[in-house]
């Protein structure tokens, strides 16, 4: 059966990858987690998957079940710099391990949580993922140019996992 202009008008607008958020809360070392949310540019969030368990039986076939839930540990997201990222960055990262003497703090005072959001066409929370314990685990310096352009920088976090908001 065909579908009708009614009911392809009546679908919700797609998700546009612009209307994105990146929602942090307090960051280690002091750093205004809204500010820097709104200095993210561009990300590459890890997938998902689930693992698959193969399983011989006489005759020789394999039937396949589901294993446990998997994902790449890791999230990469693009700032914009105006020396407050990279400050923010390079206080967190001495959280994380400090580079004088090799210590560091307890996972429980360098790692957060934060949103990444989507919204939709009216401005409103269309999806929502928690991110579990992140921090960063590489911070690229900005390259230099001789053209005129905004400084970016590369930082990859450690997650644990990345959960949709159920009321959603």
């Amino acid at each position: 059966m065909p579908i009708t202009f009614e009911e392809n008008d009546s679908l919700p607008d797609v998700l546009d990858a612009s209307r994105f958020e990146i929602r942090f809360g307090a960051i280690p070392g002091g750093a205004d987690g809204y500010q820097l949310g709104l200095r993210h540019g561009t990300g590459t969030f890890p997938a998902a998957a689930v693992a698959q368990v193969p399983v011989k039986f006489p005759g020789g076939h394999t039937r396949r079940f589901r294993g446990g839930s998997t994902t790449d540990g890791t999230w990469t997201l693009i700032f914009f710099d105006d020396s407050f990222v990279s400050k923010a960055f390079a206080k967190w990262a001495q959280f994380v391990r400090n580079s004088k003497t090799s210590k560091s703090k307890l996972k429980s005072e360098y790692a957060i949580d934060v949103e990444a959001v989507w919204s939709d066409t009216k401005g409103e929370d269309a999806l929502v993922y928690t991110i579990k314990n992140i921090f960063p685990i590489s911070v690229e310096k900005p390259n230099t140019s001789e053209n005129s352009a905004a400084v970016q920088f590369t930082v990859t976090f450690s997650l644990d996992s990345m959960d949709l908001k159920e009321d959603q």
